[in-house]
Order: C-alpha cells, then structure tokens, then sequence
C-alpha cells in the first residue's frame, strides 16, 4: 500500500502538508465523488489550502472525474479562483519536516514539525504547536 499524498497548506508564509481532508464534507453533502488516478491518492483529488487574515481558503484543486478527465477548482465552484472554507468546522494537522513515524494509510504518521490549527465555519480561532 502507498504513502498518500497529502494536500497542502500556506500557513504564515510556509507550505505544510496537511494531515485532513476538509473538502471531505463539502463534496460529500453535494454527492461528488473522484476517482483515485494511482494508489497515493485513494480520495481522487489534490487541494491546496491558505489561511490568511485568519480564514481558510481553497486556493487550488485538481480532482480526477476519470485517468483522463481532470477538472479544477472551477469545477466545483464556478467562476472562482479561490473560495473561502465556510463550511469547515474542525480540527487538523499541518506538518512539516522529517517524518519521525510513518504511516502508509491515513494520518498517522508524526513528522518534527506539527502544528495542530482550529476552525469555525472557515474561521481560524485556535492554532498550537504540537
């Protein structure tokens, strides 16, 4: 079984890999489902996230409707290039660094540099190094 990629994040000028998936419930709500073109990549779709000014934002998407048929961030909110995370409340990991445990499944694995980041509807009210 493969490592998965992870999407990544912007966060204060650094890119993370981030240890969650909070498109999860937005496309699950809206019955849009991607298809995994390899094996480090079962959800079928890559993100890249910011935080600024303290909200998360969706600043990139590329999501696998076949091998063949690739759609972009567009696809799923049209007209937009960026689109503010209002629907995600929630907890995650970003990481960064060596990895100290690694995990071939899920989010497991530990890395040197984590830090944990707390959202309500899009808004950062909490971040902590963990």
């Amino acid at each position: 079984m493969s490592k998965q990629d992870m999407d990544k994040i912007l966060y204060k000028n650094e890119e993370y890999e981030l240890a969650s998936e909070p498109l999860f419930l937005f496309l699950d709500k809206k019955g849009i489902n991607f298809n995994a073109p390899r094996t480090n990549c079962d959800r079928g779709y890559y993100g890249k996230w910011e935080v600024k000014d303290n909200k998360l934002y969706l600043i990139d998407f590329k999501g696998y409707k076949s091998y063949e048929e690739i759609v972009k961030i567009e696809y799923l909110f049209p007209n937009e290039t960026e689109v503010f995370a209002s629907w995600f409340t929630g907890a995650f990991r970003i990481c960064a660094g060596d990895a100290l445990r690694l995990v071939h499944y899920g989010y497991d694995s530990r890395f040197t540099i984590e830090i944990g980041l707390r959202f309500e509807n899009g808004v950062l009210v909490e971040d902590v190094l963990l």
